[in-house]
């Protein structure tokens, strides 16, 4: 059960809270049954303050600890702090509550928040979780799997785009002022952590949900977390994470691409998309000077209403407030970019929102390049 900060979100809130009990108790068979203060803050003042009085952090933590945009507190009450600020997507929301909910899951079974656990399988599992039950609360089972699968190509647009990222051997038995810090390098540990949750879950298929709550459980006594890696999920951490680097290496060779999803248009139509992509990366690489490995997911539409449909069912909204953001025959949620041919009418006009979007997303993730968008 959950009390509410935010009156907005009171039905969310709980929705977001039976979703995830629901997946646990249906792949675990297990469920929170605590009461859980959930407290939602709009603004960094709000979640810093929050942290000083509910998670007992004195100034300079909390100061220090408001990178993130969550934290599960297990005294003097159980409570989930969750902070909005800068965040308007429901999708975003629900998953971050999914998240510190599996922080108070990971308790459940190690008896504690989860200090001998791995932080990169807390944090890849929590976010991992937060995915899963965001993307089921959508559009069901089938519309969760295409959320998981812009939500993979989110993290390693991400990491390709990184100076230096990190690797499985840096990010095992990070501790937790080591993530902050990381946090504030934009060294992006939870980018890496989420990637490497995703292949040990693909890795394991139906049996990751066991072999979490086996790990966590084991981690409680007096075994090695290596041990206990070992133990549950059926391999050494070496070879784990040798084989994930492999897999990174490639997929971000493979990354900066264009997926077009389309059931009406035309090959010459396909083509065009594919064109004005081409040549928005090109422009891009020379304002910035380097390539830009990024890749989006392109749906055409052949018309508003059409696509008013297809944005209602991929942010699980209602069709009238879908229809409010689709005016103006584009719309973009992250690298996922819905357009309407019909409006789009001209080869210039499509490559016009194409590059357009491409820019923004870019921004997004790295900033504007020094001296702003001066014409090279």
């Amino acid at each position: 059960r959950a009390s509410i900060g935010v009156q907005d979100f009171d039905p969310e809130i709980q929705k977001t809270i039976d979703a995830f009990n629901g997946i646990v108790k249906e792949e675990i068979g297990a469920t929170l049954d605590e009461d859980i203060q959930v407290r939602l803050c709009p603004s960094n003042d709000c979640y810093i303050e929050d942290l000083r009085q509910e998670a007992r952090y004195d100034l300079d933590r909390a100061r220090e600890a408001a990178i993130t945009h969550g934290v599960a507190v297990q005294w003097p009450r159980l409570m989930i702090l969750v902070k909005l600020a800068g965040i308007n997507d429901l999708f975003v929301t629900r998953q971050m509550i999914a998240h510190e909910l599996t922080h108070m899951l990971q308790r459940h079974f190690s008896g504690q928040v989860g200090d001998k656990a791995n932080r990169w399988i807390r944090e890849g599992m929590a976010d991992w979780m937060g995915a899963l039950v965001a993307s089921r609360m959508t559009g069901g089972t089938g519309m969760a799997a295409e959320r998981l699968s812009l939500w993979r190509f989110e993290r390693l647009n991400v990491l390709s785009l990184l100076p230096q990222r990190l690797s499985a051997k840096e990010l095992d038995d990070a501790d937790f002022e080591r993530w902050l810090a990381w946090l504030n390098e934009k060294r992006q540990p939870y980018a890496a952590s989420d990637l490497m949750m995703l292949t040990l879950a693909e890795r394991l298929g139906d049996g990751i949900f066991p072999a979490l709550k086996g790990y966590l459980e084991c981690v409680s006594g007096f075994s090695f977390e290596s041990t206990c890696f070992r133990k549950h999920f059926g391999l050494e951490q070496k070879a784990f994470y040798a084989d994930y680097e492999s897999w990174l290496t490639q997929a971000l060779k493979d990354n900066g691409r264009v997926e077009i999803v389309a059931d009406e248009a035309d090959d010459a139509e396909r083509e065009e998309v594919g064109k004005a992509y081409r040549e928005g990366l090109e422009r891009l690489k020379t304002r910035f000077g380097k390539d830009l490995p990024i890749s989006i997911r392109i749906y055409l539409h052949p018309d508003r209403d059409a696509m008013t449909l297809s944005v209602a069912k991929t942010l699980g909204l209602n069709p009238g407030d879908a229809a409010r953001l689709t005016s103006y025959g584009v719309f973009q949620n992250g690298l996922a970019l819905h357009l309407n041919l019909g409006r789009l009418n001209t080869s210039e006009r499509l490559a016009e929102a194409i590059q357009a979007s491409q820019t923004q997303y870019y921004i997004s993730l790295v900033g504007l390049p020094d001296g702003g968008w001066a014409a090279q």
